[in-house]
């Protein structure tokens, strides 16, 4: 029997995660799927890790160095030999009948041509159910929308905006960006509140640098969205990076230190400051203008650093991650 869904689970030095969503996986399996894992460049490499019986049901690919997660998520529409292709974490919780949901959907809507996307809800978001197809139609969820194993693509459907995820995978956000260029490209996104799969927090050192990210997410309105589009986009994103708030609060603390790390932080927060300067409106523009100037001085800085931890009583601490998780 041909298979219909390719299961891609791309990974790197999570052995214990990849074992956990295996044992969740591998039971709902039937020769309508083929499982395949992207092995990061981890050490050990994953065909040490699983044994025999597991490796006669998996194919499993190994890149040579290690091209970034949001590379090796993409990589999914390169290696999928199916139509549908469900992009699934080495590291989220699988609902015991993931699978045979994924079908029905799949079977429900196999007479719409133009189906690209099949976005499942998650327990964090409320997802309305619907079908997408128009930018200002996205639904307040950006949360689910940048939860990867929530999603089910349409491979041929979703080549044009596999591409351009490609080459803004930059962005950190690489299922939302496929869902809004494939929308682009005159193809649908169908939202159900059925769930697949659960986040689970992720241990510290394999998170994200959330002030990495908070940069990274707004690179997206790189891409020439219309101009109505990006500032409707803007309004729905802007919450789920770090606030205006807190940004000003990790300024002022690190201008109090003298370190490389201090500094990078503080290059990589006026970066943010541009990018939400340039997509803003007047009053968020003018706001981080006046934002800019006051944090250039260090001894205005210190003065209201500490009025601040008064008020506040929060140190808001950031480390700077000059690597990304693979």
């Amino acid at each position: 029997m041909t298979a219909v869904l390719t299961i891609y689970i791309p990974t790197f030095n999570r052995p214990k995660q990849l074992l956990r969503t295996l044992e969740g996986i591998l039971p709902q399996l039937n020769d309508k799927i083929e499982l395949v894992i992207s092995d990061n460049c981890s050490f050990p490499p994953v065909q040490e890790i699983l044994g025999a019986e597991i490796l006669q049901r998996v194919r499993i690919i190994r890149n040579r160095h290690n091209v970034g997660a949001n590379e090796n998520i993409l990589r999914g529409f390169e290696v999928a030999r199916t139509p549908w292709l469900w992009t699934l974490s080495d590291d989220d919780l699988i609902s015991a009948t993931a699978v045979k949901d994924i079908f029905a959907a799949i079977d429900s809507f196999s007479g719409d041509s133009l189906i690209a996307i099949l976005k499942f809800g998650d327990e964090h978001h409320i997802v309305p159910e619907f079908t997408m197809t128009s930018i200002d139609q996205l639904p307040d969820c950006i949360g689910n929308l940048i939860f990867i194993s929530s999603s089910v693509f349409h491979v041929d459907n979703c080549k044009e905006a596999a591409m351009v995820a490609h080459q803004y995978a930059y962005s950190m956000v690489p299922a939302l960006m496929i869902v809004l260029i494939a929308v682009l490209k005159k193809k649908k996104a169908v939202f159900m509140r059925l769930m697949i799969a659960k986040w689970l927090r992720p241990a510290k050192d394999h998170a994200w640098s959330f002030l990495g990210f908070s940069n990274a997410i707004l690179t997206m309105f790189e891409y020439p969205f219309p101009v109505q589009d990006r500032k409707s986009l803007y309004k729905k994103i802007k919450g789920i990076p770090y606030s205006l708030k807190r940004l000003v609060f990790i300024d002022l603390q690190h201008s109090c230190k003298r370190t490389p790390e201090a500094q990078d932080t503080r290059f990589l927060i006026r970066c943010i400051y541009a990018k939400r300067e340039v997509l803003g409106s007047f009053p968020e523009r003018l706001c981080i203008g006046c934002i800019r100037v006051a944090t250039s001085i260090s001894f205005i800085n210190m003065v209201i650093y500490r009025f601040l931890r008064i008020i506040v009583r929060d140190s808001h601490a950031v480390q700077y991650d000059r690597t990304s998780r693979g």
